[in-house]
């Protein structure tokens, strides 16, 4: 027999199941840097010569096979699997129509598992053996797997994997709300953190030396003070699955995180006391919170004409400055988490 089974993302039976593992934490120490899934692969499977029914003493027990040959329409990066107990033979060969990338579809003679299937394809018979980790991109490798005749049950624990995106660094010291990249230097992936120190955030575009029309760009804001070296990261927008926001995917925005960081400009970077004034024209943000209850400034027009945000009472750092609402005009409810500037909730 063989059977699969999955475990969901509850946390109790998946940690359970992690301690069998010969590494801790459910991550095996190659891939550490990795997302994984939330839940988990178990595979088990019997092909014992000493069940079902009686052979003949001449019989020569056969392979079993699991399912067809096959990739997967998976978005993951891989899957790794760790044989827990007896072994599982894998028939892998490469996808000739998939996207190798510039290494091109990979030579599989020169491999020590080589050899020529029955409807003459070049593919690989690998043997994983107890204690064994077997990983594979199953998006581009066509696979199967058999179990051999043996007394032992073979038992496997797999989980999908994202590899990171391409380290990202500071070329220098900033501070918080100091402009980190232009749009022109962001990457089209950006690491991304459980602590991010930077957001993406929308300004007013200056106008060019041409004369070109003024306009709005897209550029890497620093969350709190960055020292040079330091790795750059952003706020992760992905489900549990590790599934990207599928409305920015289809409008081709490979930085989806935008619309849930708010601009940094909206949180205060240092105190003030009422009636300091916080920013001046261009410096004020294009979009400022409302709050109906207790609007912490308001923007005004000073004795020089320039359009000024100041505070109507005492504010401390790290605070989301507001402006009272217009009135006749609805709102969305929002909460933000001041220390990353992440949306938490959005309610409208």
């Amino acid at each position: 027999y063989v059977s699969s089974i999955i475990s969901g993302k509850d946390k109790s039976p998946l940690n359970k199941l992690f301690r069998l593992l010969p590494f801790e934490g459910g991550v095996p120490p190659v891939l550490g840097n990795s997302k994984h899934d939330g839940g988990c692969w178990l595979f088990l499977g019997s092909n014992s010569p000493n069940t079902g029914a009686k052979r003949k003493r001449n019989d020569n027990p056969k392979p079993l096979a699991g399912r067809a040959e096959h990739v997967d329409e998976v978005k993951h990066c891989g899957t790794w699997h760790a044989q827990l107990s007896g072994s599982k033979t894998w028939l892998v060969r490469p996808d000739l129509t998939a996207d190798w990338g510039d290494a091109g579809v990979p030579d599989v003679s020169n491999s020590q598992h080589y050899e020529i299937s029955d409807k003459k394809a070049k593919r690989l018979r690998i043997k994983v053996e107890e204690g064994d980790l077997f990983i594979l991109n199953t998006k581009v490798w066509f696979h199967r797997t058999e179990l051999e005749p043996s007394p032992e049950i073979s038992i496997s624990l797999a989980r999908d994997f994202f590899l990171p995106a391409e380290s990202l660094f500071a070329e220098s010291d900033f501070a918080k709300g100091d402009i980190v990249l232009e749009e022109e230097t962001i990457p089209a992936e950006i690491p991304t953190s459980d602590e991010p120190n930077c957001a993406l955030a929308e300004v007013e575009a200056e106008e060019s030396s041409e004369g070109g029309e003024e306009g709005c760009s897209i550029v890497l804001v620093a969350l709190r003070d960055i020292n040079g070296g330091e790795s750059l990261t952003i706020a992760e927008t992905c489900d549990d699955d590790g599934n990207g926001d599928e409305d920015a995917e289809a409008k081709g925005d490979d930085r989806c995180n935008a619309p849930d960081s708010v601009d940094p400009r909206s949180i205060a970077t240092h105190s003030a006391s009422r009636g300091d004034v916080l920013m001046r024209n261009e410096e004020i943000p294009e979009e400022l919170f409302c709050s109906p209850v207790d609007p912490s400034c308001e923007l005004i027009a000073d004795d020089g004409d320039d359009v000024v945000l100041r505070a109507l009472r005492d504010i401390v750092e790290g605070e989301v400055l507001s402006v009272a609402p217009l009135e006749g005009i609805e709102y969305d409810e929002i909460e933000v988490d001041t220390e990353t500037g992440k949306l938490v909730n959005d309610s409208g």
